[in-house]
């Protein structure tokens, strides 16, 4: 997997994104797509336009996370485009929502880097999601918690500190606490090291650590 992990990051183009493969690998799938910066997709790979109810690629065009997901899914999964655009920088996110034409669950790891132009010109992000199996990965088993709280705690599960958790994810320490005290009441955890037990029995988490 690694080896096409790298060839997407050093993609600087969506032409280049067509070498990379699109079939199963190890169990999952991608979706390949680019946006420019309003956040509307300029093309996709046929996996995604499958799963998102098209027929044809070219009818991706100028529709946004909006068309195809709820407002607070949509929002959420713009935050983390905003982040590229503005670090200018590849990042990794967890990302999940469920589609609005059919209901079903999509749950993985996304890989989004800064589209620019020959002359340097940022104009948009691609963007690698590598789709977890339904059968892998439960939406119930998340304990109710929110892919922010999931970030949160899987940056715990990595060994990282209060300020560590808030520095990679753009937060304050002050949110980071609110969010890990939120989600020992939602596990039952007494402290850090009972949360971070805990946690490696959540899929999300397991799913995480396996991908990266």
């Amino acid at each position: 997997m690694s080896h096409i992990l790298q060839q997407f990051i050093r993609a600087s183009n969506p032409e280049e994104l067509h070498d990379i493969e699109q079939g199963e690998h190890q169990g999952l799938y991608f979706h390949v797509f680019w946006k420019n910066r309003r956040h509307q997709y300029c093309g996709a790979n046929n996996r995604l336009i499958h799963d998102f109810g098209l027929r044809d690629p070219k009818d991706i065009k100028n529709h946004n996370n909006l068309d195809f997901f709820t407002s607070e899914i949509a929002s959420s999964l713009e935050v983390n485009d905003e982040k590229v655009l503005r670090d200018r920088k590849a990042c990794i996110f967890f990302e999940s929502g469920r589609l609005n034409h059919n209901g079903k669950f999509l749950h993985g790891i996304t890989h989004k880097i800064p589209w620019f132009t020959r002359s340097n010109k940022l104009i948009g992000i691609m963007g690698l999601f590598l789709v977890a199996p339904e059968s892998r990965v439960d939406p119930k088993n998340r304990a109710s918690l929110s892919d922010r709280q999931i970030d949160c705690l899987y940056q715990l599960v990595r060994g990282h500190s209060t300020k560590g958790i808030a520095k990679q994810l753009g937060l304050s320490p002050r949110t980071v606490e609110h969010y890990l005290e939120s989600i020992k009441i939602k596990l039952n955890a007494q402290t850090r090291q009972e949360l971070v037990e805990k946690a490696l029995s959540i899929d999300a988490i397991k799913l995480r650590l396996t991908l990266l």
